[in-house]
């Protein structure tokens, strides 16, 4: 048996055992302790033998990071429905966020901010970002035939990676 030291924590462990094995929706890494704001710069893609692989680059503390799959994605201010191609959508959502400076300049300068960006990878078919507002930045990545995902922080530089197996 272990033992948890706050309440935060319990919340998160008890979230994501409720949620362990769903696929649907989950907590898959949780904010640094006193989070200040994760500021989002860059997505990138990739493809690899087994999958495709989505980065998501930062500057500041870690954000928390959601993953759900859906079958539409809409922007958080007006609510448009989103055209992103695939089977599904993969939506990112990461807070505490932003991609915007304080004086309201975009921070971010990768694909899929004003338009969708479209890509002919074995899984990922579509980037666009569809939030930036009140602390969350959410993408949606556009896939097909997607077996499973995964989602790990890396550092030096700071970035959220999402891997799409196929």
């Amino acid at each position: 048996m272990f033992q948890l030291r706050n309440r935060k924590t319990a919340v998160a462990a008890l979230a994501a055992t409720a949620l362990a094995g769903t696929g649907l929706v989950g907590v898959v890494a949780s904010a640094d302790a006193a989070a200040k704001t994760a500021t989002v710069q860059n997505l990138r893609t990739g493809a690899h033998s087994t999958f495709d692989r989505v980065v998501i680059d930062y500057t500041g503390k870690k954000p928390t990071v959601k993953l759900s799959l859906v079958n539409s994605l809409y922007s958080c201010g007006k609510g448009d429905k989103l055209t992103i191609p695939g089977d599904k959508i993969l939506k990112i959502d990461l807070t505490p966020a932003q991609a915007h400076n304080d004086k309201g300049k975009s921070t971010y300068s990768g694909p899929g901010r004003l338009s969708t960006a479209n890509y002919n990878l074995s899984t990922l078919k579509g980037v666009r970002m569809a939030c930036d507002f009140e602390g969350h930045v959410t993408f949606g990545v556009g896939v097909k035939n997607l077996k499973s995902y995964s989602v790990s922080h890396l550092t030096n530089p700071k970035r959220v990676v999402v891997d799409l197996k196929r």
